[in-house]
């Protein structure tokens, strides 16, 4: 990756300039540190000329009142609120695209209230469909995940069945390339399994998190994804930093080297920085790869507790 394309900010500690945005966009689930850069922003006095908000059903249990709506009609000159229905996969973009946002436009993109497909497909509108080169990306990291009866091996972001599709903005049949995962871990139990039995590539590459944003959560998911590690064996794992998204593009530059003859088929099941990495790779090479992912029925709103540390990825696509 070129040394300009990303630039790593800590925005909640000490002094940071950012320049007033046109237009930022964000969502939320019932987890606090969806708002925290908002906020954030919000103290330090950059101006928002429009503020998007792209609400979708599919997190479980999530309203806007009427009382959050009027807080953030206060932190911009105007606020649009999109909303996206159960059945509609990708009425995001869609409604995305007709906003009007200009290419030349200051951009602000919050992923930390987004899945990860949303990220990977609203960064292809971003991109591709309105010419956007430069976007600075948020996200906050929690503090705490959430497990269900205290169990680490109960941890789950998603709800109800899985279904292993490829996000239809990455979607390359590859012309009967052979195919190689690159499977970047999460915590959710066997969901790595199930990738790999619905793929059943020539080749894996399995990406664990480390240094993770504890040193606790590497061993988490290395043992959440115990399954798959066994089948495909340990010498296939490898390892990238949990928060960054430079490390994420370059390790899939590093596989690419290797495997300069196969379709690359990649799917992120981890952080959603390493999602961002995974994002810009792909936009710069959307006749190498696809894009994949076990789309839930629905969505947690709860995984995470409290807020950790937020960030600003200064992007050049």
């Amino acid at each position: 990756m070129r040394e300009n394309s990303v630039r790593m900010i800590q925005i909640d500690q000490g002094d940071f300039f950012l320049q007033d945005m046109d237009c930022f966009l964000f969502s939320f689930s019932r987890e606090e540190r969806c708002l925290k850069v908002l906020n954030l922003l919000h103290r330090e006095n950059i101006k928002i000329k429009k503020l998007i908000l792209i609400w979708y059903e599919k997190y479980d249990g999530v309203t806007i009142s009427d009382q959050l709506q009027s807080e953030l009609q206060t932190c911009a000159d105007s606020l649009q609120i999109i909303k996206c229905n159960m059945s509609n996969e990708g009425q995001d973009g869609v409604e995305l695209s007709r906003t009007g946002i200009g290419k030349n436009d200051q951009v602000g993109f919050d992923i930390t209230g987004f899945a990860i497909p949303d990220v990977f497909r609203i960064l292809y509108v971003l991109n591709r469909i309105m010419g956007i080169d430069s976007i600075n990306v948020f996200y906050t990291e929690p503090k705490y995940y959430c497990y269900q009866n205290g169990l680490f091996t109960t941890y789950t972001k998603n709800a109800g069945k899985c279904s292993y599709k490829v996000i239809e903005e990455y979607n390359n049949s590859g012309s009967g390339k052979k195919e190689i995962l690159i499977c970047f871990l999460g915590f959710d139990r066997n969901i790595s399994k199930y990738v790999y039995d619905e793929v059943l590539p020539y080749e894996i590459v399995v990406v664990n998190g480390f240094p993770s944003y504890l040193p606790k959560l590497k061993d988490i998911s290395l043992v959440n994804n115990y399954e798959l590690i066994t089948t495909v064996g340990r010498d296939k794992v490898i390892s990238s930093r949990a928060n960054s998204p430079y490390a994420a593009y370059n390790c899939l530059k590093n596989v690419a080297k290797r495997y300069d003859e196969e379709l690359m088929n990649i799917c992120v099941l981890g952080t959603k920085p390493m999602a961002l990495g995974a994002a810009l790779y792909a936009l710069r090479n959307l006749r190498k790869v696809k894009i994949s992912f076990p789309f839930p029925e629905k969505y947690r709103s709860d995984s995470s507790a409290e807020t950790g540390e937020s960030w600003c990825y200064q992007i050049n696509i």
